[in-house]
């Protein structure tokens, strides 16, 4: 101010003496005066831990997708064709069989976002629990169908609602700690290997039931031939929807949840500023694309064992019933199963995530790179004996995809600190999902193509190709910190805790008085310790204003 200006300002008001005494009554009276507002928020809330019931939840969340990849496997030619009445060879119905079966995992790419962005504003609870009514109410309409479109909207609401997925691996990446993540995660492959059995059974087993049972005939059943399974499917849903409301609890504090609120509508770019600072997180890219090639392999693994089971003898396949495939399918799950229940958690403990994850592809490709040998009991009168090694490749492609699958899903956890992590799975799911989508109809037209050069052994171009994709997970995930690739309970000391973002590191060393120059963001710590929120213990510290 200018000299006049200064001389004309009113000397501060200071509070009274008797104000002061007032005040310090009513902080003897009311203790939480002395509270910040994030405490005063958090006042009573105690973040969970995980629990045999929460656990439980969460793959029955895991196993509500994969049901709805795969309870329409058995029957969805027949109801296409039923309701376009024309016959199941028809080329335009598996065309809108496709159709069918991808605008769903369209629907996982668009919306997984929005799910984790609703979720780090009011939290996890709320976001399971409304996708979950949503997934048991969605199948009611496609069992109560009677035209295509009503199956394309029905497909659609399935695939909004399921897009919750990612919120549902954060609340998972929440409830965990180094000790107990890789039996976690591993649940979810123990509940991805179930979906396997019981989605095609409830879908092959209730499907048509007039065809099946006389009490069936006459009723609702045999106007909506395909209510029963997705009936059947509703009621588990409905069921955890009830446990998740009464049992599941929040695991974002109120105080995190009103910041994400106002920052993103404050209008600041807060939030978008972190979103791009997530492509710039090396080990969050790193993982996430890892993920989304190792969709894209397994589902183009399966589809290539599928096709050559499927190809007629004469060609050179196996030429299997649908009683026989879904035998050895079966395979697939057992080996998820014991993967997930027994093997990875033993394993990660006494190797290491890295040792895990590498291993695991190894035993896959061990398993795949033999496949035209397989080939050659096709068409030969060995009876059941020639299903034995295709149950095998099943089974041990998936127990190496168990481990290498449960490994990616704590690397993502780690990779992310808590307040971004539900829009981190968001983003994580999409891009899987697009995998998912993008994949298999390029390698069906390179396995398609193949057998036209040869038709015995030119599909198996697309099996090789595939391998490429291993290849490239594997050097990826060299570039990894240290931290990931040890034992679940190793911390490795020259390595700032994954679970602390830039911004936390920086504000505890700042509020705790330690040298700036290791608060800065862009140079990064110059002196690392075992725990990021504790400054060097050894040498001078430095305030605001020198030692």
């Amino acid at each position: 101010l200018p000299e006049a200006a200064k001389d004309d300002a009113p000397a501060p008001v200071l509070p009274s003496s008797r104000s002061q005494k007032a005040l310090r009554r009513r902080k003897s009276k009311d203790p939480t005066l002395d509270m910040s507002v994030d405490e005063r928020l958090d006042e009573g809330f105690a973040a969970p831990s995980l629990t045999p019931l929460a656990l439980g939840i969460i793959g029955l969340i895991n196993l509500v997708d994969c049901i709805n990849d795969t309870i329409m496997q058995p029957y969805v030619q027949n109801m296409v064709a039923r309701y376009l009445e024309l016959p199941k060879d028809d080329p335009r119905v598996a065309s809108d069989v496709g159709f069918v079966v991808g605008v769903y995992h369209l629907c996982e790419v668009i919306f997984p976002f929005l799910w984790g962005y609703w979720a780090d504003r009011y939290g996890r609870r709320p976001v399971l629990i409304i996708g979950l009514v949503g997934s048991a109410c969605a199948p009611l309409m496609l069992g109560l169908s009677t035209s295509m479109p009503m199956i394309y909207i029905s497909r659609m609401i399935d695939g909004f609602f399921c897009g919750n997925l990612g919120v549902a691996k954060t609340y998972l990446g929440e409830l965990v700690d180094r000790s107990n993540e890789a039996y976690g995660f591993s649940v979810l492959v123990v509940t991805y290997a179930l979906g396997l059995a019981v989605g095609p059974s409830i879908g092959g087993f209730f499907a048509e039931p007039a065809k099946s049972w006389d009490s069936f005939r006459g009723t609702l059943f045999e106007t909506y031939p395909y209510l029963l399974p997705n009936l059947v499917y509703s009621a588990v849903v409905w069921a955890g929807c009830v446990v998740a409301a009464t049992t599941l609890r929040e695991t974002l504090p109120p105080s995190q949840r009103l910041r994400n609120r106002c920052l993103g509508t404050a209008g600041t770019g807060t939030e978008w500023s972190e979103i791009r600072n997530l492509t710039k997180n090396s080990s969050f890219m790193i993982t996430t694309t890892s993920y989304a090639l190792q969709v894209a392999y397994f589902t183009v693994w399966l589809q290539n064992f599928v096709l050559v089971a499927q190809v007629p003898a004469e060609s050179g396949g196996y030429d299997l019933r649908p009683a026989e495939l879904a035998s050895c399918q079966n395979m697939s799950s057992i080996g998820l199963l014991l993967t997930g229940v027994w093997v990875y958690p033993r394993l990660v403990d006494w190797l290491g995530y890295h040792s895990v994850y590498s291993w695991g592809w190894v035993v896959n490709l061990a398993a795949t790179l033999p496949f035209p040998i397989y080939a050659l009991g096709a068409g030969q009168d060995y009876g059941v004996w020639r299903l034995i090694p295709l149950a095998m490749l099943l089974l041990l492609g998936y127990s190496g995809g168990g481990c290498s699958y449960s490994t990616i899903f704590v690397w993502i956890n780690r990779s992310v600190p808590s307040t971004m992590r539900g829009r981190a799975n968001g983003i994580v799911n999409s891009c899987q999902a697009f995998a998912a989508g993008v994949a298999p109809p390029i390698f069906g037209a390179i396995f398609g193509y193949g057998t036209l050069l040869h038709p015995r052994w030119g599909g198996f171009v697309a099996v090789y190709l595939a391998c490429l994709f291993p290849a490239a997970c594997l050097m990826m995930v060299e570039q990894l910190p240290s931290s990931f690739k040890g034992r679940p309970m190793e911390d490795d000391e020259d390595t700032v805790s994954d679970y602390t973002s830039t911004e936390e590191v920086t504000s505890d060393l700042q509020r705790t008085g330690s040298d700036p120059a290791l608060a800065s963001p862009t140079e990064g710590p110059k002196r690392r310790c075992r725990n990021a929120r504790e400054p060097p213990q050894d040498g001078p510290r430095y305030g605001p204003r020198g030692p």
